[in-house]
């Protein structure tokens, strides 16, 4: 059985309701899978508070850094549709989900105020999601990679039982949000990110979980985009985590 923990957010302040409707116009992105997740930051974010508990946790700790899609921004329940959860209740059972997806979050501010959370669980699964804040707030690619690379070092030396799992970038321009971008532009920009990313999980022994080929389907699949045109609806959502499933259960060999 699924348990969400809770962690006392770290100078994030309280986001009024968690998101508003000024937010999602604005555009709060993190990378989809093959949708979208948060974007431009808003004026004040918030994390899910969580304990430290879980490497003493029953059954296997699942921990998510990630953005607005990890918090559940597009569903029409932030708790209980975000993709986490979802992955949480896909995984063989029990499993202690550690979801620290903060609204806005780019790959700099998950390693300051994710990974400490993150390492301190000292999980069997951590699943990390973040990319396309970094490209909307023109975060140079070698910074991006930089953060990635560190995060997965520390991971690696301070949790070294923990299986890291990376999300790519999928193609944004099937995303409604990027339909006034140069498509050629925006798909060679997604493409030398994802070669960076690769290159990153291969030199700090992470898995690669190949959004960008494996959810392709978006333009066949509108119903998986809600209706801000950024995130995962609920059956995005559902879809997500399914996929991310697949990759562990492969990776892990995972029965149940």
């Amino acid at each position: 059985m699924q348990a969400l923990t809770r962690h006392q957010p770290m100078s994030l302040g309280r986001w009024n309701g968690r998101w508003s409707a000024s937010a999602l116009t604005c555009a709060l992105l993190a990378c989809l899978f093959g949708f979208t997740l948060a974007a431009c930051a808003p004026p004040s974010r918030t994390q899910r508070p969580v304990t430290a508990a879980g490497q003493n946790a029953p059954g296997m700790t699942l921990v998510v850094m990630g953005a607005s899609d990890a918090y559940g921004v597009g569903t029409d329940d932030l708790d209980r549709q975000n993709w986490p959860t979802q992955l949480a209740e896909d995984l063989p059972q029990p499993v202690h989900l550690v979801n620290l997806g903060i609204p806005g979050a780019t790959m700099a501010q998950a390693r300051q105020e994710e990974l400490p959370v993150a390492a301190a669980q000292h999980p069997r699964i951590l699943v990390l999601w973040l990319a396309v804040n970094d490209i909307i707030e023109r975060v140079p690619l070698a910074a991006y990679s930089a953060d990635l690379r560190a995060i997965l070092a520390t991971l690696k030396a301070e949790s070294p039982g923990t299986h890291v799992f990376v999300g790519n970038v999928p193609d944004l321009a099937q995303l409604p949000f990027f339909y006034s971008y140069d498509p050629v532009a925006l798909q060679a920009q997604v493409a030398a990110w994802n070669a960076a990313i690769s290159q990153d999980c291969a030199a700090e022994g992470a898995t690669l979980a190949d959004l960008a080929s494996g959810w392709g389907q978006l333009a066949n699949h509108p119903e998986y985009v809600s209706p801000d045109g950024l995130h995962p609806s609920p059956l995005g959502a559902l879809e997500l985590a399914a996929y991310f499933d697949i990759v562990i259960r492969q990776t892990l060999h995972l029965n149940g």
